[in-house]
């Protein structure tokens, strides 16, 4: 079932031809599909319009208002004093627990009472060696959310008693969060982390709006294993007048016994196939749910036949399959679904949270012959055209095998076997666990290593998938392997600049746009001869000229929402224009740019903000040549007169 990681199957050169054709397009189309099936689709899945709104980017310094959230209504759970009291004594501790247990916030929580400085998220993908060299500010609180160590036990636990040092003597502090597994360090303290009980959570998130019989039902109705991350929602909820136990229950925080329950019940076969269809396809229309499930039941035909014997027991008579999902089904029900132009009838679990732990037990229980079953039939739907829905269970089956996910489906598809299809959905699934329990880190470690080892296949699907949603987490880690591809040079450099464009794009939008330009800044100062010095220019013009999603040029809404950035845009602006070989083309794009832009007041904000940054940024006798090339193209009644005016023209 699960081959070696890193191989699969060969391609079929339908597939490969199809790969080839169009390349440039691939990155955009796959990033605004996703986007804007998100929009009308995402609830389906468990992803609400407010958690793809407030998405946190993962690194970088944390903004006043994601420590206010953490820290505002925070409860204490067992183990947090004797935390906070070894990170006092020793500066480094190790959180660890499994996922949904409340870690990072725990980690934010503790930095918070023990630093005076601000708060720093690294990347989960820092190595022991990395941290032990690392340049720590005194009083500042440092986060590595996620790690996980390539080093041996052995060499681990020297590089983190460097770690350790290395933090003490800076005066700062670091907390590192793990999940169980992970090799011991004997050199770091390691907590044990656990959920605080659920009513004390309840109580401090709503306060007065709930009394004691609602906690007492809340309570009843949640399960001890709840994940953090999902009790705001419900406490919004029960805020706003829901029943709280409709609340736990839609919003993932009820006990699984009743699924569990069920398949302690030994359920039929056609029963295991209704619930494995819909718990990668829900909200399907009833005839659309009734063609992938036969097309499952054909597949588990080929891996456990059911006998000639059980087949309808010899009577000559038509099932009846619809009724089971309307009254007779335990789990599943048929009600109707919001679809962005109204609503339509779909089939259902009964609540929301069901699907998960339908997953889960689904693992649990059944053997290799099903689950290959299930993997020839996700790649038959996938070649002919099914994604999202395949992708959003995929990313829930990681959250009980990540192995299978990776090994089975994200590493084959991600080389090729299904073609540019396959490829898409692989970028998918690691956008999708970005939405769920504590992934995030494993997808970046995912892409990373196509990135660096894959083939040239997983290096392409590794690009898109570093451009999109993964990119609004990890913005620098982001920009800097699509750099990397782009230096690389073993495949189409422009199909990585591509992907460094359309990063650009999706954290415009997120306000995180300047970790890609400030990776060209880098690119640029660092390059010491001809060939490097012209390829970061050519993937500077490249980002620049790129569109916005709304605006003719993504930089122009980078200034708008981020001025504290226009000296970094002027610079890269200026560094192309001057260069003979790029100016050209670099007026082009900016002309193409201009004349694409209304005339408004905010157009000539925007072009006059640009023309200010450009001309701090060249020498004099470069800004009179730059006017004089801008002037041939010059429309009196286009914004490329406010350029020529920010640019000093008399």
């Amino acid at each position: 079932m699960s081959g070696e990681r890193g191989s699969s199957p060969a391609a079929g050169p339908a597939f490969r031809d199809q790969e080839r054709s169009h390349p440039e397009s691939v990155v955009a189309e796959s990033v605004d599909a996703f986007l804007n099936r998100m929009e009308t689709e995402g609830s389906l899945f468990g992803v609400t319009t407010a958690l793809r709104v407030t998405a946190r980017r993962e690194t970088g310094q944390l903004g006043r208002g994601e420590l206010s959230a953490v820290t505002g209504h925070y409860v204490r759970p067992p183990g947090f004093d004797a935390a906070r009291r070894w990170l006092c004594d020793e500066h480094v501790v190790v959180l660890e627990g499994t996922a949904g247990t409340g870690k990072r916030a725990g980690a934010i929580a503790l930095l918070r009472e023990v630093a005076d400085g601000p708060v720093i998220a690294l990347s989960p993908m820092v190595s022991p060696h990395d941290l032990a060299e690392g340049d720590y500010r005194p009083g500042w609180g440092y986060l590595v959310a996620g790690h996980a160590s390539p080093a041996t036990e052995v060499e681990s636990g020297s590089l983190w008693r460097s770690v350790r040092e290395t933090v003490r003597e800076a005066g700062a502090f670091l907390v590192v969060t793990v999940t169980p597994g992970v090799a011991s360090i004997e050199s770091v303290r390691r907590v044990a982390w656990r959920r605080p009980p659920l009513p004390e959570v309840l109580r401090a998130c709503l306060g007065g709006a709930i009394d004691d019989d609602m906690v007492r039902e809340a309570t009843e109705s949640g399960s001890a294993d709840y994940v953090m991350t999902n009790v705001a929602e419900v406490a919004r909820r029960i805020a706003d007048g829901a029943d709280p136990a409709t609340a736990i229950q839609e919003c993932d925080l009820a006990p699984d016994d009743r699924v569990r329950a069920w398949f302690d019940g030994n359920p039929s076969r056609r029963d295991v196939l209704d619930v494995t269809a819909l718990a990668f396809f829900p909200g399907a229309t009833e005839r659309s749910f009734e063609s992938r499930l036969s097309k499952l039941a054909a597949a588990l035909e080929g891996t456990l036949p059911t006998g000639e014997a059980s087949r309808d027991n010899g009577a000559d008579k038509l099932p009846q399959g619809r009724t089971r999902c309307r009254s007779a089904h335990g789990l599943i029900t048929v009600g109707r679904v919001s679809t962005g132009r109204g609503s339509r009838c779909a089939v259902l679990f009964k609540a929301p949270g069901y699907r998960r732990r339908v997953i889960a037990e689904l693992w649990t229980r059944y053997p290799t012959d099903f689950w290959d079953a299930v993997k020839a039939w996700l790649d038959g739907l996938v070649a002919t055209g099914d994604d999202l829905p395949v992708a959003a269970g995929l990313a829930l089956l990681a959250e009980v095998s990540l192995d299978e996910v990776e090994d089975s489906y994200l590493d084959p598809w991600a080389d090729g076997q299904l073609g540019p299809r396959g490829r898409k959905v692989a970028a998918y699934v690691l956008w999708m666990m970005c939405f769920g329990v504590s992934l995030a880190p494993e997808a970046l470690r995912i892409a990373d290593r196509w990135t660096g080892s894959g083939s040239e296949d997983q290096r392409h699907t590794a690009a898109i998938a570093l451009s999109g949603e993964l990119g609004v987490r990890f913005p620098v880690e982001a920009a800097g392997r699509l750099w990397r591809l782009v230096v690389a040079g073993v495949d189409d450099e422009s199909f990585a600049m591509e992907a460094l464009g359309r990063l650009f794009v999706t954290l415009v939008d997120t306000e995180g746009g300047d970790a890609v330009l400030s990776e060209l800044d880098r690119a640029l100062a660092a390059a010491n001869d001809m060939w490097s010095r012209t390829l970061a220019l050519k993937a500077t013009l490249s980002v620049l000229s790129v569109p916005g999603r709304r605006c003719s040029l993504a930089a122009l809404a980078l200034l708008r929402e981020q001025p504290a950035h226009t000296a970094l845009v002027g610079r890269l602006w200026a560094a192309v224009v001057r260069s003979r070989a790029h100016r050209e083309n670099a007026l082009a794009a900016l002309g193409r740019a201009l004349a694409a832009l209304p005339v408004s007041p905010a157009s000539t904000r925007d072009v006059t903000a640009l023309g200010r940054a450009i001309a701090e940024a060249l020498p004099p006798v470069d800004i009179a040549a730059l006017r004089q090339d801008l002037r041939c193209a010059r429309n009196a009644a286009s914004p490329m007169r406010d350029l020529l005016d920010a640019l000093g023209e008399p």
